[in-house]
């Protein structure tokens, strides 16, 4: 089913893929821009944006450019909740590890049989962190489409 829906989003819907490879996220950039110059940004560069102003009355003008703050803010807050989540996430693997790492050599020597328990915690907390790496990727592409700049800086999104 995973990969029926992958096919479809890709745009192949007859071709399932066999192999999946991580894809190479876009970087996040530390400190994350002020929602001024990011507004700023969109007002001046993103084409659908300065259409919505040019066809429309002052009243709506304002509403455009308050919507369009709100929702930069609202993805700059995400970003800044994801950095501490990664951060936290981060310990917990470094945690994680270690506690393989003692089941392991616990389990070699007889003495308990937790392995399998650490190991699924292990797992656990890396599922955690590519969660966090994808919704840091989809917040600051959101906040690339509001600009008017590429999502991918690469141009090439098939990999």
């Amino acid at each position: 089913m995973s990969r029926t829906l992958l096919a479809q989003a890709l745009n192949r819907p007859d071709y399932l893929p066999r192999e999946l490879h991580r894809p190479e996220l876009p970087a996040v950039p530390e400190p994350l821009p002020e929602v001024q110059s990011l507004q700023d940004e969109s007002l001046n560069h993103n084409r659908t944006i300065r259409a919505l102003l040019a066809d429309a009355n002052e009243p709506d003008r304002e509403l455009i450019a308050l919507e369009l703050r709100q929702q930069l803010a609202e993805l700059l807050m995400r970003l800044r909740a994801l950095t501490a989540a990664e951060r936290q996430v981060q310990t917990e693997t470094a945690y994680r590890d270690l506690k393989l790492d003692e089941s392991r050599t616990l389990y070699d020597q007889e003495v308990t049989a937790d392995l399998g328990y650490s190991m699924s915690q292990q797992t656990l907390t890396r599922l955690r962190e590519r969660r966090i790496a994808y919704c840091r990727a989809l917040a600051w592409a959101e906040i690339q489409a509001l600009t008017g700049k590429p999502i991918w800086p690469t141009g090439d999104t098939t990999q």
